[in-house]
């Protein structure tokens, strides 16, 4: 483990019968950071996230969350070791209230038969109520998620998660289809949640990249380009060349 890192990716490569969508990456993931991954369509972001949280095997390297490799680990193992992955599209039970989501997201790990006669504790509820407090939903507990907003969709299931207290949250765009307003709170959102654990993003807004970033990572055609500070990553001439000179800003 490096330095002050959560997770060191190091010399990951996943090769699909032939075709390598990652070669040979290396990031580290620092604690209390907000960590974002950008690069061009077909990069492999996506990939790098599979990989981290077991729904991918790479072919080669190491995973190390907390100094320990946990690339051979299946994904409720890894989920239960303290990392949460948020996939681009909400996955909220629209037909229940912001509540029950929350309620449902504390028993997650239970079986099917606790999780419909079990009730949860006092502390439990509380937890709740902070975190509805944080994601800006405690005045919404009562509606149906299929009634919220867009954004408000998305800050239920980073709730969601929050709940099984994650050390790294890794998401897919979180931002994607959002207005401004709701892109801004989301950034002011995700600041709050760094101060307990580090943040992981796949992003191609780069407006909301600059605006947020602690670290960036870019990834060109499976492989490391470049990494740092937004300033850093902007002024690097490869980074030009393959994507920030591409024309519209939230290309990716």
């Amino acid at each position: 483990m490096k330095n002050n890192s959560i997770l060191d990716i190091e010399g990951i490569s996943v090769d699909f019968q032939g075709f390598k969508a990652l070669t040979d990456v290396n990031i580290s993931v620092k604690y209390n950071e907000i960590h974002f991954l950008i690069g061009p369509n077909g990069a492999g972001k996506t990939t790098l996230l599979d990989i981290i949280c077991g729904k991918t095997r790479a072919t080669s390297g190491k995973i190390l969350f907390k100094g320990s490799d946990i690339r051979k680990k299946k994904e409720y193992e890894i989920n239960r070791i303290g990392i949460g992955r948020k996939f681009q599209a909400p996955s909220v039970f629209v037909n229940l209230t912001v509540y029950e989501n929350m309620e449902l997201a504390v028993k997650q790990n239970r079986g099917i038969m606790s999780i419909i006669l079990s009730s949860i504790s006092y502390e439990q509820k509380k937890k709740i109520m902070d975190i509805l407090n944080t994601i800006n939903l405690f005045s919404e507990m009562d509606k149906l998620a299929g009634s919220l907003s867009h954004g408000q969709k998305q800050w239920l299931e980073i709730g969601m998660l929050l709940v099984q207290e994650p050390e790294l949250l890794l998401l897919d765009e979180p931002v994607a289809g959002m207005g401004k307003s709701e892109t801004q709170k989301t950034g002011e959102l995700l600041k709050k949640i760094s101060k307990k654990c580090s943040i992981l993003i796949v992003e191609h807004d780069m407006e909301f990249v600059r605006n947020f970033a602690d670290t960036v990572s870019v990834l060109h055609e499976g492989k490391n380009l470049c990494e740092g500070s937004v300033e850093k990553v902007q002024s690097d001439p490869r980074v030009m060349e393959v994507y920030i000179g591409r024309g519209s800003e939230k290309s990716a």
